[in-house]
């Protein structure tokens, strides 16, 4: 029976191609082929993955955007585009017939939207970003930064592209596959960060310049000001070729909204400095497994381009500015911090 209505539909799609190439059907093609008359305001028109050409052109026709769902198909089939048909939201304008619709959804002429990720955003604020524009979603997006098949394409010494999601506007279809968003994410990454760091990536190994990412990911959460990235990239250099825990509170932050989906907390306190996870950079010498967040610019470049200092400590100086006091010593930081102390308690 299945046989029986396959052959059936299949020869008329013949007779229809017969039709629109033939001499003898040429007004009938034409006809079939012309934009319907009554359709005078542009139609959102939303293709996503896994949609056969059947389907497409029966929810053309059903949207009164083309007279005849065979007249599509049997163009896909001698254009042999039946495969060709781009994922995503497309804003047809009236007026156009079966013939240039086919072309319309070929050549990927989707509805984009834009989009703006923030510096130091993790994955998973990202995701929600991307969620709400309806790009994808939040939950494909988060197994997406996980796929063995990226990974494996950029050569990333860990399980997650968590660090490697460049902050940047971007333009996406709606309805995009997520393992697609991601790939132009990080191929974007890529692209700046040679631009950044070119030469250092090209001598070190991807464990050197990934490590040189998950102290990016650092620096954007504790700087402000972009003069102090570098200082503040000195610090941590200095601290991690001593062998001292880096005692990065952003650090602590991540693993309470992000490990543990916490609120934002207002301020750190000593317990929380005691978490028990190998991204707590106060009990752990070293970096975290992975990046905390995904740095822009100001961060990369100081990250791969540290300031010559021989700070090991910094510490609020204004946090209306942003700014912080560098010491050398533990003396003259803690002396740096009861004086930013004293001034916030006057002030309060």
């Amino acid at each position: 029976m299945e046989e029986k209505k396959s052959k059936n539909g299949g020869m008329v799609l013949v007779a229809v191609l017969l039709g629109v190439f033939g001499l003898s059907g040429g007004l009938l093609a034409g006809y079939l082929n012309s934009a319907p008359q009554h359709r005078t305001q542009e139609v959102l028109f939303t293709i996503v993955p896994g949609t056969s050409v059947t389907r497409i052109a029966e929810d053309l026709e059903a949207q009164g955007i083309i007279r005849s769902s065979y007249v599509l198909r049997a163009l896909a089939m001698v254009k042999n585009e039946e495969r060709s048909y781009q994922v995503g939201s497309y804003q047809i304008p009236p007026g156009l017939s079966a013939l240039e619709i086919q072309t319309y959804l070929t050549t990927g002429r989707q509805l984009l939207m834009k989009v703006t990720i923030p510096e130091g955003f993790t994955a998973k604020k990202i995701a929600k970003i991307l969620e709400t524009q309806e790009i994808t979603g939040a939950e494909d997006f988060l197994k997406a930064i996980r796929s063995k098949v990226l990974l494996e394409k950029y050569q990333i010494p860990a399980d997650t592209f968590e660090g490697l999601l460049y902050p940047d506007t971007y333009m996406f279809p709606k309805k995009f596959p997520a393992e697609s968003v991601v790939d132009h994410m990080v191929a974007n990454f890529m692209t700046k960060l040679k631009q950044e760091a070119g030469d250092f990536v090209n001598q070190y190994s991807s464990q050197d310049w990934y490590d040189r990412i998950i102290l990016a990911s650092i620096v954007e959460k504790e700087y402000r000001d972009p003069k102090e990235a570098p200082l503040i990239s000195s610090v941590f250099t200095n601290r991690l070729e001593n062998r001292i825990p880096l005692g990065s509170c952003a650090s602590i932050e991540y693993i309470i909204t992000e490990i543990k989906n916490r609120p934002h907390p207002k301020r750190i306190f000593f317990i929380d400095t005691e978490i028990d996870s190998p991204y707590n950079t106060y009990i752990n010498k070293g970096l975290p497994p992975t990046p905390i967040s995904n740095p822009g610019k100001t961060a990369l470049t100081a990250a791969f381009n540290p300031a010559k200092t021989d700070y090991i400590y910094f510490v609020v100086k204004d946090a209306a500015q942003g700014t912080h006091s560098f010491s050398k010593n533990y003396r003259d930081h803690n002396e740096a911090r009861e004086s930013y102390l004293a001034g916030f308690e006057t002030k309060s």
